[in-house]
């Protein structure tokens, strides 16, 4: 079976925990770089990754990789590439240009001259140029002096899960959202409360990671299946048996999601219905500062995104408000637990005040703001 260089993005800062899911799915010899994993996987795996995996946002099969001196340069390196064995008779394909560095050119010049380079060699097989949705997207990312040239296998990133009907303005990305359930080693029958649920994205990733709900069943294919060497009759029929392995045998709720907002808990809801996770999952409607008045005490574990003080929440209200959810959360039960905050000063300061001890902390860029992941334990 053919085997491919890959490079698995996710976001920056979290390579330690993308690199030990997509071992446990098999693959091995994985390489941490920043902001991507590389490795080496066949066919079989490149399906399984886009399917199952949850803290990656997109799989990049590697063409070719190198150094060059300007754009001239590039352009007679990819040249040497045999491109029609990666885009059959026929098909359209894109150049996306992802660029780092200071460079005599524009990612959008490099897009444009390195796709002429491709059109050129297979406009007599009918291959078009299509920049909008092509069948094959042409990935070049470019860093400094380096370049690398690969295929974009999943299409839209994978953050996109297909689940959500409806959106928060401030929402987390679901690919952090499990990584945070993955970081605090839930055990999946210690009820897991997020105080702050918004519209259920941490509440709806841990329920799918329980019920064994692989992320990429809810898109209707990935781009993938339009690459003519792979075997996608594998692709299709580990879908089929990805979603006959669910599970749907617990009985109990083993997540709450706690927001102040009725119209976010009966968005979450929604979500929760259209992800298939309503049977493990409650909603409240209450006050993440008094969760005692909403749950008994307990042993529970905990995952949450606060705001920051950035879009939603005034700056000057954050230090408070981050002590009092951090002291309710300790006296409900609270044993440990995960949160991402951009105000991470004030959040480390609050958690050991309430006396919970630091476990681990990660420096994540989610978008584009810099967040910290603080791991936390009684």
């Amino acid at each position: 079976m053919p085997r491919y260089d890959v490079l698995a993005l996710c976001p920056r800062g979290m390579e330690s925990i993308a690199s030990m899911e997509i071992s446990n799915l098999g693959v091995s010899n994985v390489i941490e770089g920043r902001g991507y994993i590389e490795s080496n996987v066949d066919e079989h795996l490149l399906s399984k990754l886009n399917i199952y995996a949850r803290t990656i946002t997109r799989v990049i099969l590697i063409i070719d990789k190198g150094e060059f001196i300007d754009l001239r340069d590039l352009k007679n390196k990819i040249s040497g590439i045999s491109f029609k064995e990666y885009i059959d008779a026929g098909q359209c394909f894109g150049v996306r240009c992802e660029r780092i560095g200071r460079h005599s050119f524009r990612s959008i010049d490099a897009a444009r001259e390195i796709g002429g380079v491709i059109h050129s060699q297979l406009m007599s097989r009918g291959v078009r140029v299509c920049l909008d949705d092509p069948e094959i997207e042409i990935v070049l990312r470019i860093i400094n002096n380096r370049y690398l040239i690969g295929i974009n296998t999943s299409g839209e990133s994978l953050h996109k899960r297909g689940y959500r009907v409806y959106n928060h303005p401030a929402s987390l990305n679901p690919v952090i959202a499990a990584g945070m359930i993955y970081l605090i080693g839930w055990d999946r029958k210690t009820i897991l409360i997020d105080p702050m649920c918004g519209v259920g994205t941490i509440p709806i990733e841990a329920a799918m990671i329980a019920m064994n709900i692989p992320p990429g069943i809810f898109r209707e294919t990935h781009k993938i299946t339009n690459l003519r060497f792979i075997d996608t009759d594998y692709y299709w029929k580990l879908r089929e048996s990805a979603k006959s392995k669910t599970q749907f045998n617990i009985e109990k709720k083993i997540i709450f999601g706690i927001d102040a907002s009725p119209k976010y808990i009966e968005w979450a809801k929604a979500n929760s219905n259209a992800a298939g996770v309503s049977r493990i999952v409650s909603y409240f409607t209450g006050d993440s500062r008094r969760i005692y008045d909403i749950v008994p005490r307990n042993s529970y574990y905990s995952a949450f995104n606060p705001p920051y003080g950035i879009r939603l929440t005034r700056p000057r209200a954050i230090p408070h408000l981050y002590r009092e959810i951090i002291a309710s959360l300790k006296d409900v039960g609270v044993i440990k637990g995960a949160v991402i905050s951009g105000s991470y000063h004030t959040m480390k300061s609050a958690l050991t005040k309430a006396g919970y001890n630091i476990t681990r902390d990660l420096v994540v860029l989610h978008g584009n703001i810099l967040t910290h992941i603080y791991v936390f334990s009684l």
